[in-house]
C-alpha cells in the first residue's frame, strides 16, 4: 500500500466521520422545534439531496431510454455532470459546518 493511497483512505475516513457528525447535529434540529437553527448547514443538506437527484434522475434516464435523441443525452449528460458537482458542494458544507 503506498503513501498516497493511504493518505486518500485517511482524507476519506475525516470525510466520513465529519458528514455523519453534522448529519446527528441536523437531525437533532430537525426533531427538536427549540433548538437554534443553522441555516448554513440545512442548506449544504438541501443541496445534497438536490445534487443526488439529479444525478440519479438523469444517469438513469440515460440508460434506461433506449434511442434517445443524441442532443437530449447531452443535455442530460451535462445535468448528470452538475448533480455531482452540487452534491459535492453540499457534502462539503455540511462536513465543513460540522467542525465549526
Amino acid at each position: 500500500m503506498n503513501g498516497a493511497l493511504l493518505g486518500k483512505l485517511v482524507l476519506a475516513a475525516i470525510g466520513v466521520v465529519a458528514v455523519e457528525r453534522s448529519f446527528r447535529a441536523y437531525r437533532a434540529r430537525r426533531r427538536d422545534p427549540v433548538a437554534p437553527s443553522d441555516h448554513i448547514s440545512d442548506w449544504g443538506w438541501r443541496l445534497l439531496g438536490i445534487g443526488g437527484a439529479m444525478f440519479l434522475v438523469s444517469g438513469l434516464s440515460i440508460q434506461l431510454i433506449d434511442g434517445m435523441p443524441k442532443p437530449l443525452q447531452s443535455v442530460l449528460f451535462v445535468t448528470t455532470g452538475a448533480g455531482v458537482a452540487i452534491a459535492f458542494v453540499g457534502a462539503s458544507i455540511a462536513a465543513w459546518r460540522a467542525y465549526l
